[in-house]
């Protein structure tokens, strides 16, 4: 557990404190506390510097972050010649789930951009499949906010078919807040309010970008 902690660059800076000082003798009264109060300050921690597949991997994050949960029917007019879904259609499902938790908050994404004079342009996008996606299956996509700054989120997303425990496909998005100049700027307000159940804490890497 203490190597994964020291994943977070905090906790890891202060780890390295603490082994340095040792072999010095350093009085322990001179040591820097380490940023982190409990666990799940640790873990809040970790859940924004690690990718959405590593924080699976290790069983973190589930009961800390919120997650959203949608069905999307697959149509032939999202399929190749074969019948099976065209890989890039699982961006536009991506989006679907996303515009599907705004509206389940009671708040349709087109209100916010007229209301807020706000924009959230894609600037980052990624994605692994796994197994093929057919014309008529329905489609579990699990939704959840891996990571954000003061000017940007990461949308992460999990399809599986309706029924099926295994993944078909992984991946995630950023988005950065922008005005209608195109100039980025904070996250409004009103948006971290709306979203304040799905968001992680502030990731320090993620802001100095």
């Amino acid at each position: 557990m203490v190597r994964i902690w020291a994943l977070a660059p905090e906790v890891r800076q202060w780890a390295s404190a603490a082994e340095a000082a040792v072999p010095r003798g350093l009085p322990s009264a001179r040591l820097k506390p380490c940023p982190y109060d409990t666990i799940e300050q640790v873990l809040q921690q970790l859940l924004v510097t690690l990718p959405a597949s590593a924080v699976r991997d290790v069983g973190l994050g589930e009961a800390t972050i919120k997650k959203f949960t949608t069905k999307i029917r697959v149509y032939w007019s999202d399929c190749d010649v074969a019948g099976i879904a065209y890989y890039g259609n699982f961006f536009r499902f991506f989006e679907q789930a996303e515009e599907d938790l705004y509206f389940s908050l009671g708040r349709p994404r087109p209100s916010i951009y007229h209301d807020l004079q706000v924009g959230f342009p894609r600037v980052e996008t990624w994605c692994r499949y796994y197994k093929p996606a057919r014309m008529g299956d329905l489609l579990e996509i699990t939704t959840w906010i891996g990571r954000r700054s003061e000017r940007s989120m990461q949308f992460c997303f999990e399809v599986r078919r309706d029924g099926d425990p295994e993944l078909a496909a992984e991946g995630h998005y950023s988005v950065v807040s922008i005005n209608r100049k195109f100039q980025p700027i904070p996250l409004p307000e009103e948006v971290l309010h709306l979203l304040r159940e799905y968001l992680p804490p502030v990731s320090k890497r993620a802001a100095a970008k």
